[in-house]
């Protein structure tokens, strides 16, 4: 899967769509950025093992996805999106077909230099 993948997963959702249009960003949210905005990563992509040998077929990617606005109340709304859109997905993302997808984490953190509410959101995405 490739960052456009994520960016039109996330932008294809009606939900997320409304609250962020297209401020859906890879890496880090720039200082000048328009909020409510999406930054994103992927944190690890590991390749599965099994007793047969590498590659059972179902590899998993750690994605990171960062939730900012100017009021909690904002983060919370468009965090609520984000995991609707991505808790228990099944089907294609990109290229890729989707077997399950899961929320591992959320961390909430107030950015003072900005004056911005972040929440972080980690998701598990398991590939068929």
């Amino acid at each position: 899967m490739t960052s456009p993948d994520i960016f039109a997963f996330l932008t294809g959702d009606s939900a997320v769509a409304a609250l962020v249009e297209t401020r859906v960003y890879p890496g880090i949210l720039s200082e000048q950025a328009t909020r409510p905005a999406l930054s994103y990563q992927v944190v690890s992509q590991v390749e599965d093992q099994t007793l047969l040998g590498p590659h059972s077929g179902l590899p998993q990617m750690r994605i990171q996805v960062d939730c900012w606005a100017n009021s909690y109340e904002g983060v919370v709304a468009l965090a609520l999106a984000v995991m609707e859109r991505f808790d228990g997905y099944q089907g294609d993302m990109g290229d890729s077909q989707v077997s399950t997808t899961s929320r591992l984490n959320m961390i909430d953190i107030f950015e003072p230099s900005r004056r911005d509410y972040r929440r972080v959101l980690d998701f598990m995405v398991v590939f068929n």
